[in-house]
């Protein structure tokens, strides 16, 4: 830091490359420099005498090592030599990353050289998050945020660094300005594969619902830090409080590991997913929750004709999972005449319950049908709230999708309990509902002229002929 002040860079020492795998890699030497208090001064310049850091914070330094160590809570930037006895580790660390931050106000363009000079102080900074600490913390996320908008092109490899684990832990809390910040210049920045389904970095940690709404930082912070229950977002701190659990069996090993070795560098693992129990079991379908919908038909939806194409893409592939179903059963009845015979035998051999395609299949099959009815009912709120917006419907493939479903309903192949038979009528009536909204209105003729193409007036007779015998 010394030499920074007189325009030349102190000699580096030996930095190795950054080695291993998923959690931390090998540890790396530190790259300090000695400094007096004249080079503190120097390097304060004009803004030494009016800064927050007077000339007994200099005499505190000067002649020490300054480079990033830790306290049994984590890394942090400040003396190697151990603090004064009436100065705990976490005082020195605040004065530390004070010193850090007043460098950077007096002189910014060190925000650029020291990331180039010192490529770890950045990691240590992300991992300085991990601490119990709030100011620390929070002052470390000041400082982090001065570095990144200084240096746009180590955004790309927060995730890696683990800046994503560490900072969504904090949400509990709440979203501060900082957090949000840094997360919209951030999250859809990540390199490969740390960029997610969605392209952003936090489909790992949130509902695909939440990256939707997360447009910049403002939204950012109201979406995160705020509570909503609605179709388009459920947020609350329920969701922040089951997202801390499940970061936690991440940080607790990073905290232990980093005061035992504070020069560890830990590196994000890509197949980590986070889970919400209490979401669970809530379809979710063009960012949308279903039965939500269903129940608030007249809610305003952001893109309608996006969720209506979703939902008959939904209906297909529901459409699909019910003949596969249909065709296995049929497949297993044909080829083995005395079934339930040999059934019993295979009750003694566990391996022959690999031929199965479905081992659950009962419990699947009323799962598929439970959310082909939640589909078919969303459908009918978006045909009947948006029919001019939801233009999707107006389509081929819209159905497709439901003369499957109402073929499925007769299908003879099909061996249904009473209960199922009932099941797969109500699907098929709903269907058929919903086919009689798509063929009215203003676009009739074209409505009926598709209906036409999908072959639906003969598949609908059919379906009648075997319905009333």
């Amino acid at each position: 830091v010394g030499g920074v002040a007189k325009g030349e860079l102190p000699p580096r020492s030996g930095v190795p490359p950054f080695q291993g795998g998923k959690g931390f890699g090998s540890s790396i030497e530190e790259n300090t420099t000695m400094v007096s208090e004249g080079d503190v001064s120097r390097i304060l310049g004009e803004g030494y005498k009016s800064s927050r850091l007077t000339p007994a914070h200099s005499r505190i330094y000067a002649g020490s090592e300054l480079s990033l160590q830790s306290t049994a809570s984590g890394p942090f930037f400040a003396p190697c030599e151990r603090p004064p006895p009436s100065r705990t580790k976490e005082e020195s660390c605040l004065l530390g990353l004070e010193m850090l931050n007043q460098i950077f106000i007096t002189i910014p363009e060190s925000k650029r050289m020291l990331t180039r000079r010192n490529p770890h102080l950045l990691r240590h900074l992300v991992q300085l998050l991990v601490v119990r600490n709030t100011k620390i913390a929070t002052r470390a996320l000041e400082i982090l945020q001065k570095m990144i908008e200084a240096n746009r092109h180590l955004v790309p490899t927060l995730a890696q660094m683990g800046f994503f684990i560490f900072l969504m832990h904090h949400l509990v809390e709440g979203c501060s300005r900082a957090m949000a910040s840094l997360l919209a210049i951030s999250h859809r920045m990540q390199h490969p594969p740390f960029n997610g389904k969605s392209r952003s970095a936090l489909s790992q940690f949130v509902p695909s619902p939440v990256i939707r709404q997360a447009t910049d930082a403002r939204r950012i912070r109201e979406v995160l830090g705020g509570d909503s229950y609605s179709p388009a977002l459920i947020w609350t701190q329920t969701q922040r409080s089951e997202l801390h659990r499940c970061l936690s069996v991440v940080i607790n090993p990073v905290r232990k590991a980093l005061s035992a070795n504070p020069k560890l560098l830990f590196e994000a693992d890509t197949n980590f997913t986070v889970t919400y129990p209490s979401i669970a079991n809530e379809l979710c379908i063009g960012d949308v929750y279903l039965s939500l919908l269903v129940e608030n038909p007249d809610f305003d939806l952001d893109d309608p004709n996006y969720v209506a194409k979703k939902l008959m893409s939904e209906t297909s592939r529901l459409a699909l999972d019910l003949k596969s179903f249909s065709a296995s059963a049929s497949a297993s009845n044909s080829s083995n005449p005395r079934h339930h015979h040999r059934s019993r035998r295979r009750r003694h051999h566990p391996h022959h319950h690999q031929q199965h395609p479905h081992p659950n299949k009962a419990t699947t099959k009323t799962k598929v049908r439970a959310d082909m009815l939640l589909v078919l009912k969303s459908t009918m709120v978006v045909r009947d709230t948006y029919l001019k917006k939801a233009k999707d419907l107006n389509h081929y493939q819209a159905f497709t999708g439901l003369m499957a479903v109402i073929m499925h309903s007769v299908d003879p192949s099909e061996i249904r309990t009473a209960e199922e038979v009932h099941a797969d009528l109500a699907l098929a009536n709903h269907a058929v509902h919903l086919i009689k909204k798509l063929v009215e209105g203003k676009d009739n003729d074209d409505n009926v002229k598709l209906f036409f193409e999908a072959d639906g007036c003969k598949k609908f007779v059919h379906f009648l002929l075997t319905l009333f015998g």
